[in-house]
């Protein structure tokens, strides 16, 4: 009698491949979080895409530089040929510091802070009665440049859904939109753009609004988008708009569907 190849069923042709891979997420994501860390991609786009230089430019051993290289190419980050490495094109358009689309200090932050919370998940899950508390404000920094660095981020990744929203949405029946924790303004900026009659709000905690106004005076748009600091629990929300949303669809899905 012949065993079942393993990984697969013997009554059909199932594989464990799609549970192996939610099982071992958090390694996936550990060594994209570890390679924007040390640069990786910025240091391949600059040239240094020979492991001996990559080691130097990224200051690891070379040994670790190896084991990093190779896990980003079976993850397809990263491609080699002839000893040589190169970034994906959409690791090469977004992950790469300096370029305008660049989004990888999002992906660097924000995975670490969602880890923390569904690690966790079972307590909660065990709770007849979820206990309510305050959102941890530390998750949009207290540290000015982590804040400037990640909301910049944020906005690159949302802006492409945020235009899309912009055309789709019914937007010309409101005079006054308030962006809900309109984080990096990137909503309210181009629904604005898109609608020279719209005025928007953009309301978020302080240090995050304070970014906001980059983008908003960059726009020019300083006029019709202004902004509230202050949060859910203890800020009321500025009156007079006659449409409220808080605009999370890019978390859940992706621009193209937007």
């Amino acid at each position: 009698m012949t065993q079942p190849e393993i990984g697969k069923s013997p009554e059909s042709n199932l594989t464990i491949d799609r549970i192996n891979g939610m099982a071992f997420g958090a390694g996936q994501s550990a060594i994209l979080i570890a390679a924007l860390e040390l640069d990786l991609f910025t240091a391949i786009s600059e040239g240094f895409n020979e492991p001996a230089k990559i080691a130097e430019r990224i200051k690891v051993p070379a040994d670790s530089a190896d084991r990093l290289m190779c896990a980003c190419a079976g993850l397809k980050l990263v491609e080699k040929r002839d000893d040589r490495y190169f970034n994906a094109p959409d690791v090469d358009a977004f992950l790469v510091k300096g370029k305008p689309s660049y989004c990888g200090d999002f992906f660097s932050i924000q995975p670490k802070i969602d880890y923390d919370v569904w690690s966790n998940i079972v307590p909660r899950l065990r709770q007849s009665v979820p206990e309510k508390k305050k959102p941890n404000k530390g998750y949009y920094f207290e540290d000015s440049q982590s804040a400037h660095d990640y909301a910049v981020a944020l906005y690159n990744l949302r802006w492409e859904g945020a235009q899309r929203l912009a055309t789709r949405f019914d937007f010309p029946s409101y005079s006054l939109f308030l962006d809900l924790g309109g984080g990096a303004g990137t909503f309210s900026i181009a629904a604005a753009q898109e609608h020279p009659h719209l005025k928007a709000i953009v309301f978020d905690y302080p240090n995050v609004v304070a970014i906001d106004e980059e983008h908003i005076n960059k726009a020019g748009l300083s006029d019709r988008v202004k902004t509230v600091a202050g949060n859910f629990f203890d800020t009321e929300f500025p009156g007079g708009a006659d449409l409220s949303a808080y605009i999370t669809c890019l978390q859940v899905y992706g621009p193209e569907d937007v």
